[in-house]
């Protein structure tokens, strides 16, 4: 039947798109950290000529690996929006106006863009008809982009916190207990706007808290979400399948 295989679909897409995230994951470190070697990062206290030599020789591998990285972040985007419709759905099952859900999606939309606009300031970097000032400030510009604006950051993960912990239907999508790590994630994120402040020390751009901490807890949040989303879609596919297979039972015929 039609309505069967459209769920059987959007099931599976489902599936894809929480996929989507750790593939994300894996491949913008490969290209941002193994191809353009921006771990560990920069140190912010180097004088102009030694950030544009540090960029005139790793002009290449910078070239490719920003490319690549701007190009993963379609996979990032369809993860984040699969969790959009869900708080979507999550809404809806409590009567409620989506509210929660238009905020994750401007957080996305605005996610996607200061992700991309770092990459192109790390770019601009590597051509060298600019000179060493010129340099040094696209490159502040690139690590200020990628940090500060942690607000849009902080939209994603939390109003997907609260969403989990409200869905009191008698199947929830996650359990409570990532609902709860996420909104752990809004404590420890907004440290990254300590970078417009400390150029040395665990709180600039290459600093233990500023860089690693917030990094790492991202990176366990795209693996985490997307393991838990996929077994939830799959848990839901399999349930489906094996209804549509149940034999529909016979009207017994009265004697």
């Amino acid at each position: 039947m039609p309505n069967e295989r459209n769920r059987r679909i959007g099931l599976r897409v489902q599936l894809g798109a929480a996929i989507c995230g750790p593939a994300f994951l894996v491949i913008y470190l490969i290209f941002w950290w193994g191809v353009a070697d921006f771990v560990p990062p920069l140190n912010p206290a180097f004088s102009a000529d030694e950030v544009t030599a540090w960029y005139r020789d790793h002009a290449t591998s910078i070239r490719i690996g920003q490319t690549g990285a701007i190009a993963s972040l379609g996979l990032l985007y369809a993860f984040w929006l699969d969790i959009c419709l869900h708080i979507r759905e999550i809404e809806r099952s409590r009567g409620m106006r989506p509210f929660l859900y238009l905020m994750c999606v401007n957080g996305a939309i605005l996610n996607f863009v200061i992700l991309n606009t770092s990459s192109l300031a790390w770019l601009v970097c590597t051509w060298t008809d600019i000179g060493p000032g010129a340099v040094e400030s696209w490159q502040r510009f690139a690590w200020f982009t990628f940090f500060i604006p942690f607000p849009a950051y902080l939209i994603n993960v939390g109003t997907q916190g609260l969403a989990i912990l409200m869905d009191d239907r008698p199947e929830p999508w996650l359990p409570r207990w990532v609902g709860y790590f996420c909104l752990m994630l809004v404590m420890t994120s907004a440290t990254g706007v300590c970078v417009a402040i400390f150029n040395q020390g665990p709180l600039a751009w290459n600093g233990i808290i500023a860089f690693y901490v917030v990094l790492i807890g991202y990176a366990i949040w795209v693996l985490l979400l997307g393991v838990m989303m996929a077994r939830s879609a799959l848990r839901r596919l399999r349930a489906f399948e094996t209804d549509a297979r149940a034999p529909i039972p016979q009207p017994v015929s009265a004697r």
